[in-house]
């Protein structure tokens, strides 16, 4: 495994990225590297917003927000059913199994939450 870390080290796209002049070197790897695992995965859907108005009245300041998550109000999966060949759900009309792979947890759906802050 030494010589794997040593080989990525010695590359030329390493060096490029440890003794680049550019302050967009890093940047950019970090770009690709996330374009390249939502190509590979799938993008992350879920955006949260955060809208804040501040005033300064003497020697206090008040502000009042609102937190919006999960904005696109996206069901995206957490996490998958993993048991093998499935797994039984106990419903009103009888047991269910749910085959292996189904979907187990979504995110919340969309929440808004409104508040204030004083600081003094």
């Amino acid at each position: 495994m030494q010589e794997l870390f040593a080989t990525i080290e010695g590359s030329n796209v390493s060096t490029w990225l440890r003794e680049s002049n550019t302050i967009w070197a890093y940047p950019l790897v970090l770009t690709l590297h996330t374009v390249g695992l939502a190509l590979l995965v799938g993008a992350n859907t879920t955006l949260d917003l955060r809208l804040e108005k501040v005033f300064n009245v003497m020697n206090n300041r008040f502000g009042i927000y609102a937190d919006i998550e999960n904005v696109a109000n996206a069901s995206t999966v957490i996490s998958v059913l993993t048991r093998v060949p499935g797994t039984d759900v106990s419903t009103s009309s009888g047991t269910v199994t749910l085959p292996f792979g189904t979907p187990g947890t979504l995110t919340t759906p969309r929440q808004i939450r409104i508040g204030g802050r004083w600081s003094f």
